[in-house]
C-alpha cells in the first residue's frame, strides 16, 4: 500500500506492518468523509488461507487496525466500501456474501437478506441504492439505504419509529391498468422480449408480478418504513396530507381494505402508489396521480404517533412543467368526481328498477295487474 499527498509526484509505502508477504490487496477505499481515513480489503486464499483481511487507517496509513470482528474466519474478503451519506457505514464483500458495519468496521453483521451465496467482487452506492457486482449470479441492487443511514443503537429499544422517507419519482400515470393475470404462469412482452411471470398477493393486499426469467424493478411508488417493538392492540392508521394540510388518502390495518397497513412486531414497509382515491362506485380506474411537491405522512399505531415530511419528484424524462402536471391532475380529479356521480345515478336507477320489478312480482295475482304492468312499461 502506497500513499501520495502531492498528486502522485512522490509515494510513501504505508503497508500495514503485520500484513504477511504475498497478501493480495484487492481494494483500497479512501473515505469520502475524511481524507486521513482509508480502508482496505485483502486476501490470501491463493495460499489456502481463508481468513478475512480488512484494515482501517485514520492517519494516512501511519498506523492500521485489523477490523474483521463478526465475519467468519473462513470467509475471505474481496471488497470494502464506505457509504457516502453516512460516515462509518461500511459494506464488505466476501467470497460468500455481504456484511455491514455501523461503527467504521469495529463490528460486522450479515446483510445477506435474499442474496444467494456468491462471491462479491465490488460495490457502488448510487443515489442511496447499493449496487452489488457478483461473480456468476448477475448484478443485485439493495434499494433504499435511507433506513441504514438512520439506524442507531437505540432504535430497537424504542417502542416505535417512523424512518424519514426517501424522495421518490412520480410514476408515469398509466391510463389503462395491466391485464388481469391467469392462474399459474403468464407471459408479458417487455422491450421486444417475452418473459414469464406469476402473480402473488403482497402483504399490502395488492397483486405483485414475480418474474421467472427477468429482473424485477423496484416497487413503483413512495416507500414508508417503520419499526414497532410490539404488535399494536388498537387499529393502525396511515394518512397522507399535502403541503396545505389537506388529506390525500388514508389506509388502515383492516383486513378487508384493498391496501392494508402491516403492523407486525419489528420492521414494516408500506408502499403508496402516489394515487388519490379512485372513483366511488362500479366503474373505476381514474385514480389521479399526485403532483410533484412536499407531502407529509402521519402514522399511528395504538398509543404511538409519528409524522415525517417527504417529497415527490418530477420524472426527469418528462418535459411537462409543474403547471402542466397540475392541470392534468385537476382534470383527472374532475373526471373522477363526474364518474362517481354517474356511478351513483346508475346505482339509483338500478335500485328503482329492482323495486318496480319486485312490486310487479308481488302484484302478479292482483286484479289490477294488467293495468299496473302497463303503467310500469310506460
Amino acid at each position: 500500500v502506497h500513499v501520495s499527498k502531492n498528486n502522485g509526484r512522490e509515494w510513501e509505502n504505508v503497508t500495514p506492518k503485520d500484513m504477511e508477504e504475498w497478501t493480495h490487496i484487492s481494494t483500497i477505499e479512501p473515505s469520502p468523509h475524511d481524507p486521513a481515513v482509508a480502508y482496505l480489503a485483502a486476501s490470501r486464499y491463493r495460499l489456502d488461507e481463508l481468513e478475512p483481511i480488512l484494515y482501517r487507517t485514520r492517519d494516512y496509513g501511519a498506523s492500521w487496525q485489523l477490523i474483521t470482528a463478526g465475519i467468519p474466519d473462513s470467509d475471505f474478503t474481496r471488497v470494502i466500501r464506505e457509504d457516502p451519506a453516512r460516515k462509518g457505514l461500511l459494506y464488505a464483500g466476501t467470497e460468500t456474501g455481504v456484511y455491514v458495519s455501523f461503527d467504521a468496521g469495529d463490528h460486522w453483521q450479515s446483510l445477506q437478506l435474499n442474496l444467494p451465496v456468491v462471491p462479491i467482487h465490488d460495490f457502488v452506492v448510487k443515489e442511496n441504492d447499493l449496487v452489488v457486482a457478483t461473480h456468476g449470479r448477475s448484478f443485485w441492487i439493495l434499494d433504499d439505504l435511507t433506513q441504514l443511514h438512520q439506524l442507531e443503537e437505540t432504535t430497537l429499544a424504542n417502542e416505535g419509529l417512523l424512518f424519514k422517507p426517501r424522495a421518490a419519482y412520480r410514476p408515469f400515470p398509466h391510463l389503462r391498468p395491466p391485464k388481469k393475470a391467469l392462474p399459474g404462469k403468464n407471459y408479458q412482452r417487455i422491450s421486444g422480449g417475452v418473459v414469464a411471470f406469476y402473480e402473488k398477493e403482497s402483504p399490502r393486499g395488492e397483486k405483485d408480478r414475480i418474474y421467472l426469467d427477468a429482473g424485477t424493478n423496484p416497487v413503483e411508488g413512495m416507500t414508508f418504513v417503520y419499526y414497532l417493538k410490539n404488535k399494536p392492540v388498537n387499529q393502525a392508521k396511515l394518512e397522507i396530507v399535502d403541503s396545505s394540510g389537506d388529506k390525500v388518502v388514508s389506509f388502515s390495518d383492516i383486513p378487508s381494505q384493498m391496501m392494508r397497513v402491516p403492523v407486525n412486531a419489528g420492521m414494516n414497509r408500506f408502499v403508496w402508489n402516489m394515487r388519490y382515491p379512485d372513483a366511488e362506485g362500479e366503474a373505476r380506474g381514474i385514480a389521479p396521480v399526485a403532483v410533484p411537491g412536499k407531502y407529509e405522512i402521519r402514522f399511528s399505531a395504538g398509543e404511538l404517533g409519528f409524522k415525517e415530511e417527504f417529497e415527490i419528484l418530477k420524472d426527469p424524462r418528462i418535459a411537462a412543467s409543474q403547471e402542466d402536471l397540475q392541470a392534468q391532475f385537476d382534470l383527472m380529479v374532475k373526471i373522477r368526481d363526474d364518474l362517481s356521480t354517474c356511478n351513483q345515478i346508475v346505482a339509483q336507477a338500478r335500485s328503482i328498477r329492482n323495486q318496480i320489478n319486485n312490486w310487479i312480482k308481488r302484484a302478479h295475482y292482483n286484479q289490477g295487474f294488467k293495468t299496473l304492468t302497463m303503467l310500469a312499461s310506460q
